[in-house]
């Protein structure tokens, strides 16, 4: 039997909430003007996960994280307005990770994917590795330096790679550049002809177990303007 707690609140506005079921909390929250704020603890009684969560003005908002019932980490993710966003991290009861997805930041759609066996070794993966480019200015003059940042996916337990080159209509990838670093990583380039520059970026993503190599490309258009 479900029995709620709701406390004296401390003013018309603010209260605490507590659900018992059989006399254990499976759930608590604050409300502010009967809307749910701050941190909420609740049990999922069918994959019997304690779930921390946070909330903003009724709406899941910030980290977000599981635990089995023996204390190990289930899963990890970040929400901004009831959407899962960015990266996401599901682990076995042992602890070591089985699925790893990353969903976009604007309608968080699931664009990359990638799951585990229980030794660590990938045995799928979909989707793309490079998330998303953002780019400083849509055009830029001759001479001036073109900025963005490249987004990209991070996988346990893989070496993620970004390469960019030249696109011609003769050859494709002349002049390779590799960009080392994390998830973020940043291109800048001056250009001297005006018009349309075509870049093609290479991304690849290696199992650090099997070295199997999940990998893409896609064409960059650079609009540089004469002064």
């Amino acid at each position: 039997m479900e029995k709620i707690d709701k406390p004296e609140t401390v003013n018309d506005s603010v209260a605490q909430i507590i659900k018992y079921d059989k006399g254990v909390i499976i759930d608590s929250f604050g409300e502010v003007r009967g809307k749910i704020e701050g941190l909420r603890f609740s049990f999922d009684k069918k994959s019997k996960t304690r779930i921390y969560s946070n909330y903003n003005d009724d709406r899941l908002n910030g980290i977000e994280k599981g635990y089995f019932m023996n204390g190990v980490l289930s899963y990890i993710t970040n929400f901004r307005n009831d959407t899962v966003v960015g990266e996401t991290f599901y682990y076995y009861p042992s602890g070591q990770i089985k699925t790893y997805e990353f969903n976009t930041f604007t309608f968080g759609q699931l664009i990359y994917q990638r799951k585990y066996d229980l030794n660590g070794k990938t045995i799928k993966s979909i989707g793309r590795g490079l998330i998303h480019f953002n780019q400083e200015k849509d055009s830029i003059k001759i001479g001036n330096e073109f900025y963005g940042v490249f987004i990209l996916a991070m996988p346990p337990k893989t070496k993620t790679y970004l390469m960019i080159a030249d696109f011609t209509q003769d050859t494709i990838g002349v002049n390779h550049r590799i960009y080392e670093g994390g998830q973020e990583r940043i291109y800048k380039e001056k250009f001297y002809k005006a018009g349309n520059i075509k870049k093609i970026i290479f991304w690849s993503i290696e199992d650090s177990l099997t070295k199997q190599v999940h990998k893409g490309h896609k064409v960059l258009d650079i609009y540089v303007k004469a002064k």
